[in-house]
Order: C-alpha cells, then structure tokens, then sequence
C-alpha cells in the first residue's frame, strides 16, 4: 500500500522529526523512501557577472547533494531509500515527482501551530495541500516522539463531511488499517439541530451501504458541537495515532473547506493524513 514514500527535505529540525517518524512506517510497510531536496531556480536580476553567477548555482547545488547524501544516513540504514535533488518551485516540483514517481504518500512537516495561517498565503505545504493529487502527512504538533504514528491494535480516527469525497478518504483509512491491523473509526460532527443529526445519520448508513464490504469500520460517532473540540476527545477516548481525513479536488481549492482542513493540521492532537 505504501510502496514509496516522498519525504520532502529542507535540514530542519521539524523536517528532522517528520522523517523519523517515516522510518518506522516505511520498514514496516517495506517502503521505499524518496528524499527530496528541491532547490529554487535563481531569480537575481542584477547585472551579470556571469562567471560568478554560474559558480554560486553549482555551489549551491553541491551543498543541497551533499546535504542530501548525508541526511539521517546511520538512521535509514537498512532501508530502500532514494536521495535526489531537484530544481524549480518546490511545490510544484514536489508534487509533479509524487506522480511521476508513483508515490503513495508525500510526507512534509510544518512550521508549527502558530505558522499554519501563513499556508493560506503560499507556503509549500499549503500548495501541495492544495494540488497534490496523493494522501499527505502531515503535523503541526511534531515533538520529539519519534514513536510510528500508527501501528498493530491503535486505532485510525476517520473525520468525514459525508460528502462526495468521504468514501476515498474512508476506503484509504480502512487499506491501510488492514494492512497495519489497526481499527478504523469514522466520525462525522454536525450541527446540534435535531434535523441535521437525522440527517447525518441517513446519509451515514447510505454511505456504509454503497461501501458494503470494500471497507471494515469498527465504529462511527456522530455528534454536534465544535469540530476540533469533538475529534481531539474522541482521538483522546479512542487513543487513536493517527486521523484521516478528505481533501477537496484541486479545482475547488479556494473553497471555504480548504481552511478547515489546515485548521484540522493546526489542532489535531496526532498526524493527519489529507486524502
């Protein structure tokens, strides 16, 4: 399921957590990992001293491979791991190599809780967020665990709108806790209004009924009230490592939803996975 894993790198220490998070994964899953480094094209604009410019170009270009050649190596021993770099906007680079690479999963780290508003304004998660086309990790909250963040009998939380892109988010959850024997949950928050629980509650079971046996949930919640607010106490009851949730089609990207899915990254308690 996870048969290669792009893990974009940038030498930061969050970046440094993300990829030791990815180890475990990848060695359980027998992925391979694709190490990118993507340099930006040079954009000085002052007059040519041509010489000097080619010279700083290659310069820093033999920094990023030596940075990449050298990057948690003792760590990643024994494992199927590819190290590149690339040039352009990152981005769209990053996302560009997942395809073409045939990547399962993209796995990048933020810059934190109190950065995740700037995603909105252009930065490079909130760009693969927005046209990658594969499931992305990610986390605003990366400490110093460098504990898997699934594994056998923790289970998977799997947050959905009960809209059209629920069952590729749901399908993906469940592959991925059979193959890691992990219990899949679904929850769904809605508004308190008796109608729209009624409601919730039908779609829920039509939504179960078209999946029928492609999918093994152990549960479904739903409830009312303040989204984050309910999915970190049922993360809590449930222990779960891991929440999956849907992603709106990049041609939708500028849609209201898109905020809620980088303020579920900001106040999730556990890594989120955008389908």
């Amino acid at each position: 399921m996870l048969d290669r894993i792009l893990v974009p790198v940038d030498f930061s220490e969050r970046c440094v957590v993300m990829t030791r998070r990815i180890i475990p994964l990848a060695r359980r899953f027998g992925s391979e990992i694709l190490l990118v480094h993507v340099v930006r094209p040079d954009t000085d604009t002052s007059p040519p001293d041509f010489g000097h410019r080619v010279t700083n170009r290659r310069d820093r270009r033999q920094d990023a491979w030596r940075l990449t050649y050298e990057f948690l190596r003792p760590e990643t021993s024994g494992l199927r791991v590819r190290r590149v770099v690339w040039e352009g906007d990152p981005a769209a680079r990053i996302v560009e190599g997942a395809e073409a690479e045939d990547c399962r999963l993209i796995a990048m780290a933020t810059h934190g809780a109190r950065a995740i508003p700037r995603l909105v304004a252009g930065s490079v998660t909130a760009a693969v967020l927005h046209t990658g086309n594969c499931p992305i990790l990610t986390t605003a909250h990366l400490g110093e665990d460098t504990e898997a963040p699934l594994g056998p009998a923790f289970p998977i939380l799997c947050a959905i709108d009960l809209g059209p892109g629920s069952t590729k988010a749901i399908q993906w959850a469940c592959q991925l806790g059979t193959a890691s024997s992990a219990p899949v949950f679904l929850l769904h928050v809605t508004s308190a209004a008796d109608y729209a629980m009624r409601e919730a509650e039908h779609k829920a079971e039509s939504l179960l009924r078209t999946l029928n046996k492609s999918a093994d949930i152990a549960g479904i919640f739903i409830e009312d009230g303040d989204l984050t607010s309910i999915m970190n106490a049922r993360l809590r009851r449930l222990q779960a490592r891991l929440l999956v949730i849907g992603r709106r089609s990049r041609k939708r990207s500028f849609h209201p939803l898109r905020c809620l899915t980088f303020k579920v990254v900001r106040e999730a308690l556990c890594p989120v996975v955008s389908v």
